[in-house]
């Protein structure tokens, strides 16, 4: 009778612990997708600064907001559930460049951070921090370089530009791309917000690409903008005028 209790004890500990873990995966991830939601993107991106900020060396965290534009016509002309099954393909696509590129000869064995998450309706975003190796020290080099990370998105951004097969429709996408690196500022503030505004301002700097690009060469299209001050700026100038007009 005693085993018999343990046993029953036993199971249902292992089913409150899945149960926790399974609410606890909700709460934090996409429920389409399964990439992390916006709120945990925040809470892990503060963490990924705080931890750079007692980091030595001049190495930096980079976002990359990924924006799909023409998300909303493909709603209308094919459906919601079109729009799902396309928003878990772009998902599996992004999840697949990061670990190829991770993986390839370019980065080192002592592979970078990385967070990826969907943080809005038509847009993902990607933290790339460095970690140090086990015999890194102030003066190592930082593993991500400017031109590691705007590979990364070109790559990213040509594998969503390549068509989607929802049967029966083939679908494409117009997507285009920010980087934001991060200053002082916002390592020291943890302001990972900041950050995700400021690649997704330097995405809206990108000229809209045509829906099919069959005809030119996948490289010949730069389809991302790296942030600048200067954005800022010009953001900042159109929403006053905005609400000028308003």
């Amino acid at each position: 009778l005693l085993a018999l209790c343990w046993a029953k004890i036993s199971r249902l500990t292992l089913l409150l612990h899945w149960r926790e873990q399974r609410i606890s995966h909700l709460l934090t991830h996409d429920l389409l997708t399964t990439l992390r939601n916006r709120e945990s993107f925040y809470r892990q991106g503060e963490q990924l600064l705080s931890r750079q900020s007692s980091t030595p060396g001049d190495a930096k965290v980079a976002l990359v907001s990924v924006c799909i534009d023409n998300l909303k016509s493909i709603k209308s002309e094919f459906g919601h559930a079109a729009v799902d099954e396309l928003l878990l393909q772009i998902a599996h696509r992004l999840q697949a460049c990061v670990v190829a590129e991770c993986r390839s000869s370019d980065f080192p064995q002592s592979a970078p951070n990385v967070l990826l998450a969907k943080v809005g309706t038509d847009e993902f975003a990607l933290v790339v921090a460095p970690t140090a190796g086990p015999s890194a020290g102030p003066e190592s080099e930082p593993i991500e370089t400017d031109s590691m990370i705007e590979r990364l998105t070109q790559h990213i951004l040509n594998s969503i530009h390549q068509s989607f097969f929802i049967q029966p429709h083939t679908i494409h996408v117009v997507a285009r791309g920010g980087i934001a690196w991060s200053t002082h500022e916002t390592t020291h503030k943890r302001d990972i917000n900041k950050l995700l505004l400021q690649a997704s301002t330097a995405a809206n700097t990108v000229k809209p690409q045509p829906q099919s690009v069959d005809c030119y060469p996948r490289n010949s299209l730069k389809r991302y903008a790296v942030f600048h001050p200067a954005m800022e700026a010009a953001r900042l100038s159109q929403l006053q005028l905005r609400q000028a007009l308003a």
